[in-house]
C-alpha cells in the first residue's frame, strides 16, 4: 500500500535551473496525496529510455511524475535520471539509506535563493523515499552548486581516501562543468547554454552506460526533452535530439500531452 505524503504546493514565478526539482518561494499551501500508477505503454527491456519533460515548479507535474514513477517502479525499474548534478544525486542516494533527513536538508540549504528551495521539492523526494525505497538517482546536469554541494561531496571522498576512484573523477569533472558554465554565461549566454546542453548529453550517455543499459525513466525540463523544438541559437540540438541520434527508437520522450 502506498503511503500518503506531505506535499507542499508553491507558485512558479521565476524559471530557474534546479538540483532538487523546482518550486517557488512564498507561502505554500499543503495537501496530502498518494502516488498512483498510470496506464502508459512501457517496454521495460534493457536499453529502453523514457524521458518526461516538466514545467519546473508546477505541482501537477510533480504529482504526475510520482504517478509515472509508481508505474515504472511496479514493473521493476529502479534507475531514475534527474536534472541534478552527480554529487546531488549521490547525496540523495546516501539519504535514501539514512534514518533521518539531515542529508536532504543540507542539500535543501545549498539551494537557498533558487526555485528549488521550496517545500514541494522536499515533499517530492520524501514521497519517493517512503513509497519507492529502492530508487537509485542519477544526476546528469552540470553542477550548479559546484561551490557547495559539489565541493562538499569531493571533500567527503578526499576524507575517505577515495581520490583515485571513478566517483571522484566524475564528480570533479561535473564540478568543473558547473564552473565553466557560469563563466561562459557571464560572457555569452548562448555559448553558456549550448555548453550546458552538450554537457548534459555527455553526462547522460556516461551515466546510462554505467547503469548497464537497463530500462530507465528520466525527469528533465521540457526544453531538454522536446525532440521537435528548435535548436539553440548557435545550432546546438537539444538534449533529447542528440540522444535520439545515439539511441534511436530506444529513446521515448513525452512532454505536455502526457504530463499536464
Amino acid at each position: 500500500m502506498k503511503k500518503s505524503c506531505d506535499f507542499s504546493l508553491a507558485s512558479d514565478t521565476e524559471p530557474q535551473s534546479s538540483a532538487l526539482g523546482s518550486g517557488g518561494q512564498g507561502s505554500p499551501s499543503k495537501s496530502k496525496f498518494v502516488p498512483h500508477s498510470v496506464t502508459v505503454p512501457i517496454d521495460i527491456r534493457p536499453g529502453q529510455i523514457y524521458l518526461y519533460g516538466e514545467h519546473h515548479s508546477r505541482d501537477e507535474y510533480l504529482q504526475k511524475e510520482l504517478d509515472l514513477w509508481a508505474t515504472f517502479y511496479a514493473m521493476g525499474v529502479r534507475d531514475l535520471f534527474i536534472e541534478d548534478s552527480y554529487a546531488g544525486a549521490a547525496f540523495l542516494n546516501e539519504w535514501m539509506q539514512a534514518d533521518d533527513d539531515e542529508i536532504l536538508l543540507r542539500l535543501y540549504d545549498d539551494l537557498e535563493g533558487t526555485m528549488a528551495h521550496s517545500q514541494n521539492a522536499l515533499g517530492f523526494y520524501r514521497c519517493i523515499k517512503e513509497n519507492f525505497p529502492e530508487t537509485v538517482f542519477h544526476g546528469t546536469d552540470v553542477d550548479h552548486q559546484y561551490y557547495s554541494t559539489g565541493e562538499r561531496y569531493l571533500n567527503a571522498l578526499r576524507d575517505a581516501g577515495q581520490e583515485n576512484t571513478d566517483a571522484y573523477a566524475i564528480a570533479l569533472e561535473n564540478n568543473k562543468q558547473g564552473k565553466r558554465y557560469y563563466e561562459l554565461l557571464e560572457k555569452d549566454e548562448n555559448a553558456g547554454e549550448s555548453y550546458r546542453e552538450n554537457c548534459m548529453v555527455h553526462n547522460f550517455i556516461a551515466a546510462y552506460e554505467r547503469s548497464g543499459g537497463v530500462c530507465i525513466m528520466g525527469i528533465y525540463g521540457g526544453f531538454h526533452v522536446d525532440q521537435e523544438g528548435e535548436n539553440l541559437l548557435d545550432g546546438t540540438p537539444r538534449m533529447a535530439q542528440q540522444l535520439a541520434k545515439q539511441y534511436g527508437e530506444r529513446l521515448h520522450t513525452e512532454f505536455e500531452a502526457l504530463l499536464i
